[in-house]
């Protein structure tokens, strides 16, 4: 069980328990039309790892933390908004700063959301750079 926090729901987090459950949170944030992010949290355990995925239109970005340090998606081609510089996504209106290259297509951004969903862990198959920024390549799941 996930605990989504997000846009309109920063009160109270939504409980998502299967991958429909899941496809609804990132359709709801990607429909916002900005850079939105969504936070989950396993169990509601804030000491638990979480996974922060954002999303806007074909591209998105993740961090993962674990409490020893944040990994962040890596590698993507999409280029910075002119005058940004650095990748910034929002928790409804709250800035969240990214790596410059860390938009990866939407599609690999879903597949990781529900990887953690099912294995609450570092999704596979992915490049992360750390906040140091180390470069950590997750294995395939």
């Amino acid at each position: 069980m996930l605990e989504a926090w997000y846009v309109d729901h920063l009160d109270e987090p939504v409980t998502v328990t299967t991958p429909a459950e899941l496809d609804a949170v990132l359709d709801a944030i990607t429909a916002a039309d900005t850079r939105q992010v969504v936070q989950l949290i396993p169990d509601g355990d804030l000491t638990k790892p979480d996974l922060t995925v954002g999303l806007y239109r074909d591209r998105g970005t993740l961090r993962y933390a674990d409490h020893i340090d944040a990994y962040y998606s890596t590698g993507g081609t999409f280029a910075l908004p002119d005058g940004w510089d650095e990748l910034m996504y929002y928790l409804d209106t709250g800035e969240q700063f990214y790596p410059a290259n860390a938009e990866i297509p939407a599609p690999e951004v879903r597949a990781a959301a529900h990887h953690f969903l099912t294995h609450q862990q570092l999704p596979g198959n992915l490049t992360w750079v750390t906040e140091s920024g180390d470069i950590h390549r997750s294995p395939a799941s």
